[in-house]
């Protein structure tokens, strides 16, 4: 890549930005205001610094190396680099008492956007611990200045001190061209399209790959990066250093190989990835006189790598090593241009092509000493920046594996990021001891860790005694015995009136034999007779299986057929709707106990008490089945799902604490008998004392007034899945705290974000095999945001396991 035109060593006046120079450019534009490419490099001086000789040497760096003095033009509407006359270096030497405030002031000092058009892209600091400590803060943009330039600047700064102290003339590398004939050289090679088979070698490897690594995030992923980000560093056990360099040699690679496949993995497994892409820099100095110069020369790889969860640890290593080589062969394809090849999907919430990269380093061997100094490195200010999902960087020190990953703190919390570090080791030190395991056999989280996980995926919240539905209910009969249980149009029946029709019932259902371990149909549309027919089967002790009116014949045939239930409750119109084959009980006003001039329940009437264990034909216990509900059969067959009372009272509870649900709460009943959110909604106005409020027609209203409805009504909570939510009017008045649940279906944040900020909004997920609801989110936000709102935690007296697809807890 030598210039076809003999220049004269410092280069161009102006010249135009290299490849790698070019794609940073571009990322800055894309960020909030502040520079995300700072790269701030600290240096302990330790011994007998003369400040004025270390500004001599500062200053004859700036001026060897012309891109320290460059600006970026946009005059001619391109960026362009300008040269522009050195300065000298001045120092301002700040006194400082402690580390701790030395990393404080190093911190404010590198908080500072640099200004890429009027510059300086370089700046100095030195902080004075004691007469013999001394850091030199060298802060510089990441468009001039690269990490094996800061090798080149700790070799040149020891020889221009030594050389200073000596009074002599330094002996440094001649720099056969400066950074500007580089750049304009490597536009011209790309122009002549030398680089062209590099570039279609990337597209055939990369065209059908996975641009988008899908990890779970803490956060809403945001519609655009804003680069924010932090980092934690770690060091690895000096055991597991030594197995990682023996495995290495054992299977003749480098170490880079062996923790980059480890890298791959533990992210593939976290994503639930087989087939991801990873960064990987190359420093890009190919051209001889490159190697002694301070620039912006790296280029980044995209390596493609494989962890499918049946291969083994040792099969991925060689997988990776191979993609290595092809990738340090192919090295000097621009990574720009690879991206534009290849024209991925634009998406300005992620980098092009990877979310994650790898980096290692080996750290010098020896500390330069001149001028009676000891040049070392010291650690960097904190990182408040990151240019990717998540990075790491593992450098070999002193024969210490230390790693720092680097995170967007948009989308992870802190917490998060250690436990990465944490799986991240286990597995390396699991997979080098193991190397022919599977991927997903190989354990990431410690015994302990995987102890703590078994116990710890518990709900929140305090713990629910196990209480049989006829018990929880009759409390509140007690408490509230004149609150209105029940509401259906001018209907209203209080909890007195309820609980006394329920039992009249129970004791014929008794009569007939219905007891525990029975199953009773239930074929009742929504409305009062549907609640009295539940809380009498209850009473009995049997369990109900509802049965909705306006399901399919052949469905509800089948249900029937299946379960084959002893006795089916259900109304004159459903006595004919089909040829039943069970007996049939129909209810009417005698047997309600109703009576016909006042609509009041005798309460002299023996038949109106109470049941016990003596009326029953045994016992009731919390482990009985209260009810069984079939599934929708959408992925196949239906089937019926028994739930005991002891997992009703839980959700019962749970979800009446959680929604804020009172005693004169309004709590509409909007789902379909056999559905298992009816069950829901009715247990959480009746076992809180609340009404449960039914209205004629109510579907009916979806689409047009519902709203209305919801308003005159007076609701106070409804369950709704998101299609339904998604129905309806964003406009419309809704009640005063208004409680919304979403179930059923996925949420989307769209969605949330529309109703969130009109309502108190829960998110709800759970199979019925768990009782309705497993899962429950805290009160949704107004925010917008890319990813769906959480499904939550589990609720009380729940305990869920996040498994792969070989049932294996995952972190």
């Amino acid at each position: 890549m030598q210039p076809k035109d003999s220049q004269d060593r410092r280069g161009d006046r102006d010249f135009p930005l290299s490849l790698a120079q070019e794609r940073i450019w571009a990322s800055e534009q894309l960020a909030d205001a502040g520079s995300h490419y700072g790269t701030p490099v600290v240096f302990a001086l330790r011994g007998d610094l003369d400040p004025g000789l270390l500004e001599e040497a500062l200053t004859h760096i700036v001026e060897r190396h012309e891109v320290l003095r460059s600006v970026v033009s946009i005059a001619s509407g391109s960026p362009r680099f300008v040269v522009v006359p050195a300065h000298p270096v001045r120092l301002d030497p700040q006194d400082v008492a402690s580390e701790q405030e030395m990393t404080e002031r190093v911190s404010a000092a590198t908080a500072a956007p640099f200004d890429l058009l009027h510059g300086p892209l370089v700046r100095f600091g030195l902080y004075r611990l004691g007469p013999a400590d001394h850091r030199l803060l060298v802060d510089i943009h990441h468009l001039i200045f690269d990490g094996v330039s800061a090798g080149v600047l700790v070799q040149e700064l020891a020889e221009l001190l030594a050389a200073g102290a000596e009074g002599r003339t330094p002996e440094l590398p001649v720099l056969p061209i400066a950074y500007g004939q580089y750049a304009v050289a490597q536009r011209r090679t790309l122009d002549e399209g030398l680089l062209g088979s590099q570039i279609e070698h990337w597209y055939s490897r990369l065209k059908d790959a996975s641009f988008a690594l899908d990890l779970p995030t803490d956060y809403p992923r945001p519609a655009r990066m804003s680069f924010h980000g932090a980092s934690h560093s770690f060091t690895l056990p000096a055991s597991l250093g030594v197995e990682l360099a023996e495995a290495a040699r054992r299977w003749s690679v480098t170490p880079y190989v062996v923790m980059l496949a480890g890298w791959a993995a533990v992210l593939g497994r976290y994503a639930g990835q087989e087939d991801l892409l990873v960064g990987t820099p190359m420093a890009g100095r190919t051209e001889p006189g490159t190697e002694d110069m301070i620039g912006m020369f790296v280029n980044v790889l995209a390596l493609r790598v494989r962890p499918e969860r049946d291969q083994t640890f040792l099969g991925l290593v060689n997988q990776t090593r191979q993609a290595s080589i092809e990738g340090l062969v192919h090295q000097e394809a621009p990574i720009e241009k690879v991206i534009e090849r290849l024209r991925p999907p634009r998406d300005p919430s992620r980098n092009p092509l990877f979310q994650t990269a790898f980096v290692y380093d080996e750290a010098l061997e020896e500390s330069p000493h001149a001028a009676g100094v000891t040049i070392e490195g010291a650690a960097p200010p904190p990182r408040t920046a990151s240019k990717l999902d998540l990075s790491i960087e593992v450098v070999e020190r002193d024969g210490r594996l230390e790693a720092e990953i680097e995170y967007a703190t948009d989308l992870f919390a802190p917490e998060t990021i250690r436990r990465i570090a944490t799986h991240y080791t286990t597995f390396l030190a699991n997979a080098v001891r193991s190397p022919n395991r599977p991927l997903c056999e190989i354990p990431l989280a410690s015994q302990e860790e995987h102890a703590l996980l078994m116990t710890r995926q518990s709900g929140d919240g305090a713990s629910y005694d196990p209480v049989v539905l006829p018990s929880l209910f009759e409390a509140q009969v007690g408490r509230h015995p004149d609150a209105c249980a029940v509401s259906f149009g001018a209907l209203r029946w209080s909890y007195r009136q309820l609980n006394e029709r329920a039992n009249r019932l129970a004791r014929a259902l008794s009569a007939r034999g219905m007891g525990p371990e029975e199953l009773v149909g239930v074929a009742l549309p929504s409305g009062p007779l549907l609640v009295l027919a539940i809380l009498a089967i209850s009473k009995a002790g049997a369990a109900f299986l509802p049965l909705d009116p306006a399901y399919p014949a052949k469905r509800i045939e089948y249900i029937v057929g299946d379960a084959r239930p002893a006795l089916l409750l259900t109304d004159a119109i459903g006595a004919t709707a089909q040829p039943w084959t069970m007996p049939v009980l129909v209810l009417d006003e005698q047997q309600t106990g109703r009576d016909k001039g006042t609509g009041a329940d005798s309460d002299s009437d023996s038949e109106a008490a109470n049941l016990s264990d003596a009326h029953r034909s045994h016992p009731l216990t919390p482990a009985h089945p209260a009810y069984v509900i079939y599934t929708s059969g959408s992925t196949g067959t239906p089937k019926g799902v028994t739930v005991t009372h002891e997992g009703l009272a839980g959700l019962s509870g749970a979800q009446i604490e959680a929604f804020g649900v009172r005693s004169d709460s309004r709590v509409l009943q909007f789902a379909s008998p056999s559905f298992d959110a009816s069950v829901s909604e009715l247990c959480m106005a009746l076992l809180s004392g609340a009404t449960a409020v039914f209205v004629p027609g109510l579907h009916d209203f979806v689409g047009g007034s519902f709203e209305a409805v919801l308003v005159r009504e007076t609701v106070t909570h409804v369950t709704l899945p998101p299609s339904v939510l998604a129905s309806l009017s964003p406009d419309e008045e809704l009640p005063a705290d208004l409680t919304v649940v979403v179930a059923g279906e996925s949420l989307t944040a769209d969605l949330a974000a529309r109703w969130s900020g009109r309502c108190r909004m829960f998110n709800a997920y759970g199979p019925t095999e768990a009782t309705v609801c497993a899962t429950l989110s805290g009160p949704l936000t107004g925010k917008a945001g890319n990813e769906p709102p959480p499904i939550g935690r589990p609720i009380a007296d729940t305990r869920i396991l996040v498994l792969d697809e070989g049932l294996r807890p995952l972190p």
